[in-house]
């Protein structure tokens, strides 16, 4: 899993530097857009795990 994680994020940095050597406000603004496609799916369909109700002894 580590392997993938890491393949997958290895063009991210060069993909910053051009988007930032074309206009440093474009990332600001692609960083707000994926933010607000993101929380309403983080929102919609994670749920956190229920807690076990300790007994006391």
């Amino acid at each position: 899993m580590g392997t993938i994680t890491g393949i997958a994020s290895l063009p991210g940095p060069a993909l910053g530097g051009c988007l930032y050597e074309r206009n440093p406000n474009t990332l600001l603004a692609l960083g707000a857009g994926l933010e607000t496609l993101v929380i309403p799916v983080i929102l919609l369909f994670v749920k956190e795990p229920k807690r076990e109700e300790k007994v006391p002894q």
